[in-house]
């Protein structure tokens, strides 16, 4: 019998939840409680807070962005709304379809299903990568050598 790996067992963990939060977006894709700080406990709510002033300050229309363990795109809505060309990488393809779906008015958006410690991109190809939270799904040497290439 093999054996599963973490990520795999990670990957099948955001599946079922991707599951169960695609059937929910048929209602409005435009609530806020589906996008950014909102959707973290207020008591951890600061870093997220950060992130986003962070994020606006540095993102500018026409800025190649990258979007690390972008998930069901709680996050994503701030880098499209720069006018910024959005990539996101994730390894969950369902997680990648509720990104698409939450974000279908924005032309700017492109889903990509992967790893970070092995993405699908060519060096120096983003002008900006960001992430909210998920390079510990990494090994980080491995992690930090992609973002750095």
């Amino acid at each position: 019998m093999s054996k599963i790996s973490d990520k795999d067992i990670e990957k099948n963990r955001y599946d079922k939840i991707a599951h169960k939060k695609i059937k929910l977006l048929d209602v409005d894709t435009n609530n806020k409680n589906y996008f950014g700080q909102d959707t973290v406990k207020e008591s951890l709510r600061d870093p997220y807070m950060l992130y986003e002033d962070s994020v606006r300050a540095m993102l500018s229309p026409g800025t190649n962005c990258l979007e690390l363990g972008s998930g069901d795109g709680r996050f994503t809505r701030l880098l499209l709304e720069s006018g910024s060309d959005v990539h996101c990488l994730d390894i969950s393809k369902i997680s990648n379809k509720i990104n698409q779906k939450k974000n279908k008015s924005y032309k700017n958006l492109t889903t990509h299903e992967g790893d970070i410690e092995r993405m699908p991109f060519p060096d120096n190809h983003f002008d900006f990568i960001v992430n909210a939270g998920s390079l510990s799904y990494g090994k980080k040497i491995l992690v930090k050598n992609e973002i750095l290439r």
